[in-house]
């Protein structure tokens, strides 16, 4: 009789050991521990599922492409190289140069983070989580996206700028500096090497040998002594205590000195190890059985042939499928000669010598250098749109678009409605009712003219042509027509016997006035929200247990001030008087039909984008210039060319004569004598 003895349900005769219930014919097999759990005979061996070359460190052994170090594919999702993750790669979609991880609107090229935010426009441009709003925080009368520092009243646009003191007073984008010539030597501090010192400056005499650098070139003058008196300097000389050694001396061979400094001394071919090969060509000319052609033994670590390695068992390290000596770096499986080249990297995937260079597209505008003929400037590329007369070729055509001014009045054919008079053009002065629009924005000045004869004239009645519309003309009900000026036609016709017409035009059953319940839009009848809540029927006739307070027709659950009855929803907005007269939350900074210019300025918002360039020079507008051409602005909405100031001087391209410089502006201090013209006057002042 067998028994089971370990109580694993196997008796002794089948159960290889009876004294372990872990070891029976149905355990699992701990692969490589040495013991035979499963008593089949053997232990149980690893396998590579995939035939990768890994095993227990593979992440996934039935996929042949996933196993440590294995190349990874961005963004799909699998980690292919078992580091515990897939490769996630962000990309720039709108071409900005920001990516989608920072960009808020990555397909809106005018949107990241460094972009400019446009006050009150209802979207976050710069992205830092809310639309910019315009403040003078410290009360010097700049709004704080042009003033530099708006806690400081002291620091604005065109404030009084203090020299020295690291404050940038007139936010400019920098300090005024001033350099002082304090030994009286002529030369300023910046140039000077040593200020202190008249004697010392650019130019001055140099007395060699003293240590001190007179001229300011960075070395003292120095005179080249020859000690042996070989004829040879220091400086030439490889031992100037010899008189033998010198460039050129007779060498003597295998001496150990080098007698014509070449650099090494002159040695005649010997055959130390007597192998036939001397010392020129055997690399190893004290062992016999090493020189060039001898039998290699490998693997010893020996070179016997000369061939400057040993000859070694090859190996293939990354299991890639090519050996290391073809291989060009046998410790990655993503390079060999069969790999594919990803173009750019600076990295030789397959193996043939170099990176794949493809055409670069520096200035991110989709056209590479060659088509792209100004590869710096994204405004310039085969499909940009041409500026005219700007001296600069936009769409690589070869030339710049002239479009010509035929009237000469300053304005060119393509901005000028009459460019046949040169008393028309944009911002030329307009004489009211003449029938001729001078100043080319669409429409003649009317000035008192009652067009139509109803008593209105064009300033206030919203048809001057048909005598039945004016302001508080008798309003035809869906004709879609506003007769009295309102700005809205009535939405209702005659309602039934019934009805009642309610607060905002809707026919509604007439019983519904004073019913008990507040009919303040939240009831509906043939499909309009009805609402009762208004002065005409008594407020629901109590229903809704409002009052208007100040009679404007506005009860306090509409009127935001129902003590002011020129304060309602809808009134006219008094601009900038600290009131909100139309309730809509906030006091404008400016009427309705105008907006900021950039220089916090109202103006004629229809001036935007108007075909005339307002830059502050020709666009007055109640006694202010007008200055939309600014990013802020949009460079008047593309009716003025863009200006770049590079080096951030507070004066652009156009009217700075460097703009890589910041010490170079028109108006600059001049350094005299330095061959450069700070202050951009067409000359360097001699002084």
């Amino acid at each position: 009789m067998f028994f089971d003895n370990d109580g694993d349900g196997f008796t002794e005769d089948v159960d290889c050991d009876d004294s372990d219930p872990a070891i029976n014919p149905l355990a699992l097999d701990i692969p490589e521990d040495g013991i035979d759990q499963n008593c089949d005979g053997v232990d149980a061996a690893f396998v590579d599922g995939d035939g990768d070359g890994f095993i227990e460190d593979d992440c996934d052994d039935t996929n042949i492409n996933i196993y440590p170090g294995a190349p990874e594919i961005e963004n799909d999702g699998i980690d292919q190289d078992c580091d515990g993750e897939d490769l996630v790669v962000f990309l720039d979609n709108d071409g900005d140069g920001f990516t989608e991880d920072v960009d808020c609107d990555d397909n809106n090229t005018s949107i990241n983070p460094t972009a400019i935010d446009i006050p009150f426009d209802g979207i976050d441009q710069n992205c830092d989580g809310e639309d910019a709003t315009i403040i003078d925080g410290d009360g010097d009368g700049s709004f704080d996206v042009f003033d530099c520092d708006d806690t400081d009243p002291t620091v604005y646009p065109g404030a009084p700028e203090i020299e020295n003191d690291g404050i940038d007073q007139d936010c400019d984008g920098e300090d005024l500096v001033v350099f002082f010539d304090n030994d009286g030597d002529g030369f300023a501090e910046d140039e000077d090497c040593d200020d202190t010192d008249a004697t010392i400056y650019p130019g001055a005499p140099e007395i060699p040998n003293d240590g001190v650098d007179q001229n300011c070139d960075g070395v003292d003058d120095v005179t080249i002594p020859d000690s042996d008196g070989d004829g040879f300097t220091v400086d030439d000389d490889c031992d100037d205590t010899n008189i033998n050694i010198y460039p050129g001396a007779p060498e003597i061979e295998n001496d150990g000195i080098d007698q014509d400094c070449d650099g090494v001394d002159s040695v005649s071919p010997i055959d130390s190890d007597g192998d036939g090969f001397d010392v020129d060509s055997d690399c190893d000319d004290f062992d016999a059985s090493v020189y060039p052609g001898a039998p290699e033994i490998p693997d010893d670590g020996v070179d016997q042939n000369c061939d400057g390695i040993d000859d070694v068992t090859i190996i293939d390290g990354d299991f890639d499928g090519f050996t290391e000596d073809e291989d060009c770096n046998d410790a990655d499986p993503s390079i060999n000669p069969d790999a594919s080249e990803i173009p750019n990297d600076g990295i030789d995937q397959d193996c043939d010598g170099s990176d794949l260079v493809l055409p670069i597209d520096l200035d991110g505008d989709g056209f590479v250098v060659g088509p792209d003929c100004d590869d710096s400037n994204p405004n310039v590329n085969p499909a940009a749109s041409e500026i005219p007369n700007d001296g600069i070729d936009q769409d690589c055509d070869g030339s710049d678009l002239i479009i010509p001014d035929n009237d000469g009045d300053g304005f060119t054919a393509d901005v000028d409605c009459d460019d046949t008079d040169s008393t028309v053009y944009p911002g030329a002065t307009e004489i009211p009712n003449d029938g001729i629009d001078q100043n080319c924005n669409g429409v003649d000045l009317l000035v008192g003219v009652d067009a139509d004869g109803d008593g209105f004239d064009v300033d206030s009645d919203c048809d001057d042509t048909n005598p039945t519309i004016y302001p508080g003309a008798p309003e035809v009900f869906n004709d879609g027509i506003d007769q009295d000026c309102d700005g809205s036609d009535s939405l209702a016709s005659t309602c039934g016997a019934n009805e009642v017409v309610d607060c905002n035009g809707n026919c509604a059953p007439a019983n519904w006035v004073g019913d008990n319940f507040c009919d303040n839009g939240s009831y509906t009848y043939q499909g309009n929200q009805i609402d009762l809540n208004c002065p005409t029927y008594n407020f629901d006739d109590g229903d809704c247990g409002t009052a208007d307070a100040d009679g404007d027709g506005y009860t306090a659950d509409d009127d935001c001030d129902d003590n002011d009855p020129t304060v309602y929803p809808g009134a006219e907005e008094i601009p900038a008087d600290g009131i909100d007269q139309d309730c809509d939350g906030i006091d404008p900074l400016c009427a309705a039909n105008e907006t900021l210019d950039c220089n916090g300025t109202c103006a004629p918002t229809l001036w935007l984008g108007d075909g005339y360039c307002d830059d502050g020079t020709n666009s007055l507008y109640q006694g202010s210039q007008i200055d939309f051409s600014c990013a802020l602005n949009s460079f008047d909405q593309g009716d003025c060319s863009v200006s770049i100031d590079a080096d951030g001087d507070g004066f652009d391209s156009t009217e700075d004569c460097n703009d890589s410089d910041a010490t170079i502006y028109p108006g600059a201090p001049e350094v005299p004598n330095d061959a450069i013209d700070q202050d951009c006057d067409g000359s360097d002042s001699r002084g």
